[in-house]
């Protein structure tokens, strides 16, 4: 029990840039909060026995070996021992009673021995059941329909004043139903950007609006409820590959999220698996590759249907056969949505409705693809050797 707690802890801590984002902090919470209290209640009850067995261990022992002098001196007294027999007799009586002190400690440790025992013979012949979303008697917000357009006003942002803004003065503005492409140099602040979206960090000034309401402290909740995210790196929780794809709408149903697979183009390969939608993931998908990770994560946002997607550099270290697979889902998922893509593929970015190019914390430029090909000499620099002037090609 110590151990599973322990692991579901870490698990959390690990992931929590996955929960934040699908809003599935409180559920998780209250799983760790229950399963807390099982082990406290578990170790209580230990501990009460072992009190017990400890006084009652204790006190035989103590009471024999107070008996034992007791007699010896009486022995002494009455002329039945000599007195220069009795030093010899107490010596005699402390070394028959150290072994019986030792087994109070080895009895202890022998029962911890069966208590592990019993639950490595249950993690042997069960089958692993838990599910991560299964806990009842938690409570759901209200989802708040919004118009899905996004707004950046003068939004500034630092991760620590010593280090200085990592966002100055940043606006853009993301009309509701189409896509804009973040594109720019490493640490030029495109992912900071989708963080802030997210509802991870509160801006230093300027305001962020989704919707036409400003996003704060107290709607970041809503706000979340409305955002659907593709992180580069997607984490993936201890559990089946359905209790990782239900985090995106935990009462969701078997077909639901058969659908959402198919919609991710990963329920073929989930398919193939001996156990299906109940495999086991592995501790981090350690099972599995990257592009499939990638593919599941967008399977918890298609669940989810939410009217903002965002796609943060998802496909940066995936092969071309994966790739291509998620722009396919993405482009899937994306119709009809506000999408915001961070990548530097061209493949991923060039039918974007508006490409943004960030230079440094700051908007260098903004425009479609065509017209940053053909006037910004920043955005040629960018792609490289992925595009031609005036002519764009896929590697």
């Amino acid at each position: 029990m110590h151990a599973q707690y322990y692991s579901d802890c870490l698990d959390s801590v690990q992931g929590i840039t996955t929960l934040k984002a699908f809003n599935a902090n409180a559920r998780q919470k209250q799983m760790i909060h229950k399963k807390g209290e099982q082990l406290r209640q578990a170790i209580m009850g230990h501990l009460r026995i072992t009190m017990l067995e400890t006084f009652v261990l204790q006190l035989f022992a103590g009471l024999g070996s107070a008996f034992s002098i007791a007699v010896a001196a009486y022995q002494t007294a009455i002329g039945n021992m000599a007195q220069e027999d009795l030093v010899y007799a107490l010596f005699l009586i402390g070394a028959c009673f150290v072994p019986f002190y030792a087994l109070i400690s080895a009895w202890h440790f022998g029962y911890r021995g069966v208590t592990a025992s019993y639950r490595i013979k249950k993690t042997i012949d069960e089958p692993v059941t838990r599910s991560l979303l299964s806990e009842t008697g938690i409570n759901h917000q209200t989802k708040t329909c919004v118009s899905g357009d996004i707004s950046f006003d003068h939004v500034c942002f630092a991760y620590n004043e010593l280090d200085g803004d990592v966002l100055k003065k940043v606006s853009f503005f993301v009309p509701y139903q189409t896509t804009t492409a973040l594109v720019g140099a490493s640490g030029s602040g495109k992912s900071t950007i989708a963080s802030l979206l997210a509802g991870f960090y509160a801006v230093r000034d300027g305001v962020i609006s989704i919707g036409g309401i400003a996003l704060s402290a107290q709607n970041v909740s809503l706000a979340q409820e409305q955002i659907g995210v593709v992180w580069q790196d997607c984490h993936m929780f201890y559990g089946t590959v359905e209790d990782n794809i239900r985090i995106g709408k935990p009462d969701a149903t078997k077909e639901e999220i058969v659908q959402a697979g198919k919609q991710a183009n990963i329920h073929d390969f989930i398919d193939s698996l001996p156990e299906g939608y109940h495999t086991m993931i592995g501790e981090r998908g350690m099972r599995f590759s990257g592009g499939e990770r990638q593919r599941i994560a967008l399977a918890r946002v298609f669940l989810r249907n939410p009217p903002i997607v965002i796609l943060d550099e998802a496909t940066s270290s995936l092969d071309r056969k994966n790739e291509i697979a998620i722009q396919d889902a993405f482009a899937r998922l994306s119709r009809g949505k506000t999408a915001l893509v961070i990548a530097h593929r061209l493949g991923t970015i060039q039918n974007a409705d508006q490409i943004i190019i960030m230079d440094t914390g700051r908007v260098h430029a903004k425009g479609t693809h065509e017209e940053l090909t053909h006037t910004v000499s920043v955005y040629r620099k960018l792609m490289g050797s992925q595009m031609k002037v005036g002519q764009a090609y896929e590697e």
